[in-house]
């Protein structure tokens, strides 16, 4: 039933999703904050709040623009729902601003399959996984989706090939810049950051490894059908559909050899786990099996989330 009324992208739609998300961000903070309220704290906080709300947009936005989805509004949903696993994700302003540029360089990268603009988008896709990466070194990893969009898209433009390396020199030169500007170590705390830890041993309570456990099911077993199902696709998507398994892959990679190993460095695989289960939900020809996969990530969700609390 609600899985009908959500088929089609509407106004409404989009404020439910959007009042559920800031609903469950102020329940988090106000269970989780022990500070005296300050200016500095609800600047803090607001800023998160935009930033999150960002990232669930444009998760909707890649997967409308690219055709993941029948234009429904599952994928909004659904990224609000695995969120839910690890709350705590709300607190960490360095993952949610990393995994923010990753989705504006995603855009750009998913986008490169049109000829128009493609310099422009190599480079500002490059930059915003530099950035990234300045807030969550790891995410430096996208750059193999950048440079596999160059292989399959345009790889006999040398220039091309070049242009990622471009980005790093000028993003450098103005890190470089404002380090010794304002006296900041910039350089030498990236080149600190580059550390890799294979240590799954941190889970502080049951519910974490709760969490955890029933998440990496939903993502083996959605990537799986995928895998199962994407011959039968158009043509037309064999390399939306490559690149969207592709950034599913880097965002484990990059949780699996993080330092300072967290629930949290699963966010980078949310997105597109979002667009693996809107795609299964979507193949549903009965209603009531679509609304059980909706219902049950939203309950499964809902559980975890308050135990964490």
């Amino acid at each position: 039933m609600i899985t009908t009324l959500l088929k089609k992208s509407s106004t409404i739609n989009y404020i439910l999703g959007l009042t559920l998300a800031l609903l469950l961000f102020l329940v988090y903070q106000i269970n989780t904050t022990s500070q005296i309220l300050s200016i500095n704290i609800v600047l803090h906080k607001s800023g998160l709040l935009i930033v999150f709300f960002g990232s669930i947009l444009l998760t909707d936005l890649i997967s409308k623009k690219n055709q993941y989805n029948k234009n429904s509004i599952y994928t909004l949903f659904l990224f609000l729902f695995l969120i839910l696993f690890f709350p705590s994700v709300l607190n960490n302003g360095n993952l949610l601003m990393a995994n923010f540029f990753v989705l504006l360089a995603v855009k750009n990268i998913l986008s490169m399959g049109k000829p128009r603009a493609l310099t422009q988008k190599i480079f500002d896709a490059s930059i915003c996984i530099l950035i990234a990466s300045i807030f969550h070194f790891w995410c430096a990893l996208y750059f193999i989706l950048i440079f596999y969009s160059i292989l399959v898209n345009n790889a006999k433009n040398y220039k091309n090939w070049l242009i990622p390396f471009v980005g790093v020199f000028c993003l450098t030169i103005i890190l470089v810049f404002f380090g010794l500007l304002f006296d900041v170590p910039i350089v030498l705390n990236f080149i600190n950051s580059i550390t890799v830890s294979y240590d799954f041993l941190y889970f502080s309570t049951v519910y974490q490894n709760i969490a955890f456990s029933v998440y990496i099911t939903l993502a083996i077993y959605f990537f799986a059908l995928y895998i199962m199902i994407i011959k039968n696709k158009p043509m037309i998507s064999y390399l939306p559909n490559r690149k969207l398994l592709i950034w599913f892959l880097t965002g484990f990679v990059v949780f699996i050899i993080t330092n300072n190993k967290s629930n949290d460095s699963l966010l980078y695989t949310m997105a597109p786990l979002a667009i693996l289960a809107t795609d299964f939900i979507e193949e549903r020809k009965l209603t009531w099996q679509k609304d059980t996969v909706f219902f049950g990530i939203l309950f499964i969700g809902l559980y975890t989330f308050f135990s964490q609390l």
